[in-house]
Protein backbone atom coordinates (compact mmCIF):
# COMPACT_ATOMS: atom_id res chain seq x y z
CA UNK A 1 0.00 0.00 0.00
CA UNK A 2 1.34 3.07 -0.68
CA UNK A 3 0.98 6.42 1.71
CA UNK A 4 -1.28 8.23 -0.43
CA UNK A 5 -4.01 5.09 -0.09
CA UNK A 6 -3.70 4.09 -3.79
CA UNK A 7 -2.59 0.57 -4.26
CA UNK A 8 0.54 -0.33 -6.13
CA UNK A 9 0.00 -3.18 -8.40
CA UNK A 10 2.87 -5.51 -8.13
CA UNK A 11 1.79 -8.56 -10.41
CA UNK A 12 4.20 -9.68 -13.11
CA UNK A 13 1.90 -11.82 -15.15
CA UNK A 14 -1.44 -11.28 -16.31
CA UNK A 15 -4.73 -12.28 -13.90
CA UNK A 16 -7.85 -14.18 -15.70
CA UNK A 17 -11.61 -13.40 -13.83
CA UNK A 18 -12.42 -17.07 -12.83
CA UNK A 19 -14.89 -18.06 -10.49
CA UNK A 20 -14.35 -21.67 -9.65
CA UNK A 21 -14.64 -24.04 -6.93
CA UNK A 22 -11.15 -24.15 -5.00
CA UNK A 23 -10.13 -26.96 -2.46
CA UNK A 24 -6.96 -26.27 -0.33
CA UNK A 25 -5.02 -27.32 3.20
CA UNK A 26 -2.38 -26.28 5.46
CA UNK A 27 -0.75 -27.45 8.47
CA UNK A 28 -2.04 -25.53 11.72
CA UNK A 29 -0.77 -26.54 15.43
CA UNK A 30 0.35 -30.01 14.53
CA UNK A 31 -2.99 -30.93 12.40
CA UNK A 32 -4.21 -30.24 8.58
CA UNK A 33 -6.93 -28.02 7.78
CA UNK A 34 -8.95 -28.89 4.95
CA UNK A 35 -11.09 -25.67 3.68
CA UNK A 36 -13.05 -24.50 0.45
CA UNK A 37 -13.37 -21.09 -1.42
CA UNK A 38 -13.89 -19.66 -5.17
CA UNK A 39 -11.35 -18.16 -7.28
CA UNK A 40 -11.43 -14.56 -8.39
CA UNK A 41 -8.73 -14.81 -10.59
CA UNK A 42 -6.00 -17.12 -11.71
CA UNK A 43 -2.29 -16.38 -13.20
CA UNK A 44 0.21 -18.69 -14.18
CA UNK A 45 1.81 -17.80 -10.60
CA UNK A 46 -1.19 -17.02 -8.55
CA UNK A 47 -4.53 -17.24 -7.22
CA UNK A 48 -7.01 -14.77 -5.44
CA UNK A 49 -9.60 -16.93 -3.53
CA UNK A 50 -12.99 -15.96 -1.77
CA UNK A 51 -13.10 -18.10 1.67
CA UNK A 52 -14.03 -16.94 5.53
CA UNK A 53 -11.75 -19.69 6.63
CA UNK A 54 -8.27 -18.40 5.68
CA UNK A 55 -4.65 -19.54 6.50
CA UNK A 56 -2.04 -17.64 8.31
CA UNK A 57 0.21 -15.28 6.29
CA UNK A 58 3.19 -16.91 4.75
CA UNK A 59 2.05 -20.23 5.54
CA UNK A 60 2.46 -23.30 2.70
CA UNK A 61 -1.13 -24.00 1.02
CA UNK A 62 -1.91 -27.13 -1.08
CA UNK A 63 -4.60 -26.89 -3.40
CA UNK A 64 -6.91 -28.24 -6.29
CA UNK A 65 -8.92 -26.33 -8.73
CA UNK A 66 -11.68 -28.15 -11.10
CA UNK A 67 -11.96 -26.04 -14.39
CA UNK A 68 -14.94 -27.21 -16.24
CA UNK A 69 -14.27 -28.11 -19.88
CA UNK A 70 -15.14 -25.25 -22.12
CA UNK A 71 -16.90 -27.52 -25.31
CA UNK A 72 -18.63 -30.48 -24.83
CA UNK A 73 -15.27 -31.95 -27.26
CA UNK A 74 -12.88 -31.28 -24.54
CA UNK A 75 -12.02 -31.89 -21.18
CA UNK A 76 -12.19 -29.82 -17.88
CA UNK A 77 -8.93 -29.68 -15.89
CA UNK A 78 -7.39 -29.91 -13.11
CA UNK A 79 -4.91 -27.78 -11.26
CA UNK A 80 -2.80 -28.98 -8.33
CA UNK A 81 -0.06 -27.35 -6.94
CA UNK A 82 1.35 -25.97 -3.82
CA UNK A 83 2.06 -22.30 -2.91
CA UNK A 84 2.58 -19.83 -0.06
CA UNK A 85 -0.13 -16.86 1.25
CA UNK A 86 1.05 -13.54 0.00
CA UNK A 87 -1.78 -11.86 1.85
CA UNK A 88 -5.49 -11.98 3.40
CA UNK A 89 -7.98 -9.60 2.67
CA UNK A 90 -10.57 -8.49 5.55
CA UNK A 91 -14.06 -6.76 5.06
CA UNK A 92 -13.99 -2.78 5.56
CA UNK A 93 -12.95 -1.91 8.89
CA UNK A 94 -12.90 -5.20 10.67
CA UNK A 95 -10.83 -8.03 11.07
CA UNK A 96 -13.08 -10.87 9.70
CA UNK A 97 -10.86 -12.55 6.50
CA UNK A 98 -12.67 -12.38 3.15
CA UNK A 99 -10.43 -14.56 1.19
CA UNK A 100 -6.36 -14.59 0.69
CA UNK A 101 -4.16 -14.91 -2.04
CA UNK A 102 -1.08 -17.01 -2.75
CA UNK A 103 1.48 -17.77 -5.24
CA UNK A 104 3.63 -20.76 -6.01
CA UNK A 105 4.13 -22.51 -9.19
CA UNK A 106 4.79 -24.43 -11.12
CA UNK A 107 1.49 -25.76 -11.15
CA UNK A 108 0.94 -29.22 -12.51
CA UNK A 109 -2.37 -29.30 -14.76
CA UNK A 110 -4.07 -32.32 -15.55
CA UNK A 111 -7.62 -33.39 -17.74
CA UNK A 112 -9.69 -33.86 -15.51
CA UNK A 113 -11.15 -37.42 -17.20
CA UNK A 114 -7.45 -38.65 -15.74
CA UNK A 115 -6.70 -39.59 -19.64
CA UNK A 116 -3.57 -41.69 -19.83
CA UNK A 117 -1.31 -41.17 -22.59
CA UNK A 118 0.87 -44.22 -24.37
CA UNK A 119 2.63 -45.57 -21.35
CA UNK A 120 -0.62 -45.61 -18.97
CA UNK A 121 0.72 -42.40 -17.42
CA UNK A 122 -1.62 -39.87 -16.08
CA UNK A 123 -0.70 -36.99 -18.49
CA UNK A 124 0.47 -33.31 -17.35
CA UNK A 125 1.55 -30.07 -18.06
CA UNK A 126 4.18 -28.10 -15.64
CA UNK A 127 3.34 -24.15 -15.80
CA UNK A 128 6.30 -22.19 -14.88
Amino acid sequence: MLHSGTRLDARQNPRFSISAPILFSWREHDRIRDESGITRNVSIKGIAVSTSECPTLNSTVDFELRLPKFDRHRFGLTIKAQGRVIRIEYSKGSNVPMGFSFSGGPWGIFESDELNDEAGEKMSVKCQ
